[in-house]
């Protein structure tokens, strides 16, 4: 039995509220619940707590704040009091992806110049201080390798985390206006709309966490393969750039053409678990009366 897992089962803490930061970063955290779980098997009261930036009753409470804060404005929004509560844990993961990002790229120009020198035939090159030159930009894309393999999959935890905790913000504040409803508002409601809207429309913040922060990242990105193209290459790198660039609009036609046909789709959903859920209630109330 693991003596790590016991210790923090007994004190009812998530291994991830007390791992240190090398142990988040490398997911060292999970060592001792994949441990235990070799060589027990779980039962219920074995499972870890809810980690605290996970709670459900603290998020929401956050949001709740925010919303406070948003109806005090001209024009309040919900959505922009949901981003204001989780701007820090946003402005985290879009910082995390834009350094990861510009060393994939550095790793990329780093390669360019290895690639170069190895096919340099020069005396300067094939000297001692070429020899060095070629161990740094190998290590150099070495590093950059490695850098890039934690902060990506850091990235797409902490991301993936934060669409999960946006999903069950939204469902809780859905069932919380929900059981709030009049008799005359619940009536005119569809129980269908309900359900479909917290089994189905809110997983779009699942992947929403992860791909939102793309919108802008693979703009600035794009840009500086640009520039980086334009500098190695010449400016006739930025036809072949202009060219991809003209997919962008295609690929958002095609999405939008998908959204579309998402959207009718849901509206069949709604109608289905209405007509569903009329059934199941006739056929309650023939059994209560036959």
């Amino acid at each position: 039995m693991n003596k790590d897992y016991d210790s923090l089962s007994s004190k009812r803490v998530h291994p991830y509220d007390v791992a240190s930061l090398w142990s988040r970063i490398t997911f060292s955290w999970v060592n001792s619940i994949l441990v235990y779980g070799k060589n027990e098997v779980y039962e219920q009261e074995d499972l870890p707590p809810v980690s605290v930036v996970d709670d459900v009753y603290r998020l929401s409470k956050l949001v709740d704040a925010a919303l406070i804060e948003e109806r005090k404005r001209e024009n309040p929004r919900t959505w922009k009091a949901i981003v204001r509560a989780f701007f820090p844990e946003v402005g985290l993961v879009g910082v995390i992806l834009l350094i990861s990002s510009g060393v994939h790229i550095f790793q990329a120009v780093a390669l360019g110049e290895l690639i170069g020198y190895l096919f340099d035939e020069s005396d300067s090159a094939l000297g001692n201080d070429g020899a060095n030159q070629g161990w740094i930009l190998a290590a150099m894309i070495t590093s950059c390798g490695i850098a890039y393999t934690f902060l990506h999959h850091y990235f797409f935890f902490l991301a993936w985390r934060l669409g999960m905790q946006l999903k069950m913000v939204v469902t809780a504040t859905i069932y919380s206006k929900s059981v709030r409803l009049s008799l005359k508002e619940l009536a005119r409601t569809q129980i269908g709309k309900i359900v479909n809207m917290v089994s189905h429309e809110v997983d779009v913040l699942q992947g929403a966490g992860c791909f939102i922060h793309y919108t802008y990242a693979a703009i600035l990105e794009s840009f500086a393969i640009c520039a980086v193209g334009i500098i190695e290459l010449g400016p006739a790198f930025l036809s072949g750039w202009l060219l991809v660039m003209l997919l962008v609009p295609l690929q958002g036609y095609f999405s939008s053409k998908i959204a579309a046909a998402r959207r009718q789709t849901n509206k069949y959903t709604d109608a289905r678990l209405k007509y569903v859920n009329q059934a199941l209630v006739g056929a309650r109330l023939m059994k209560i009366n036959g």
